[in-house]
């Protein structure tokens, strides 16, 4: 879809945004979907499985895997943590 979208050969896309990015195309993308699940889980009272939609991940349960495996933290450790910084802050 992203090749026809540029009218471009994939394979020379890919080359292309890995020498930009220093990643493949699938995970920049998987970078910059859970960058931004990141920030709705820390900003707003989503469900995940709602952040997992908006972020383009259909299935709960892989977006629930890349967050851990990209983070380190599931999204629910995640949330616990954003809001912990956020109280502190708060207090401060």
């Amino acid at each position: 879809m992203l090749a026809e979208r540029f009218e471009m050969n994939f394979d020379y896309m890919n080359r292309v945004i890995a020498s930009l990015t220093g990643y493949p195309i699938f995970a920049y993308l998987n970078i910059l979907r859970i960058n931004h699940a990141k920030q709705l889980i820390a900003t707003t009272d989503l469900k995940f499985t709602e952040v997992a939609y908006l972020v383009g991940i259909n299935d709960r349960y892989y977006f629930s895997k890349l967050f851990r495996k990209m983070t380190g933290l599931s999204p629910t450790e995640y949330y616990k943590e954003a809001r912990s910084r956020h109280a502190k802050r708060e207090d401060a």
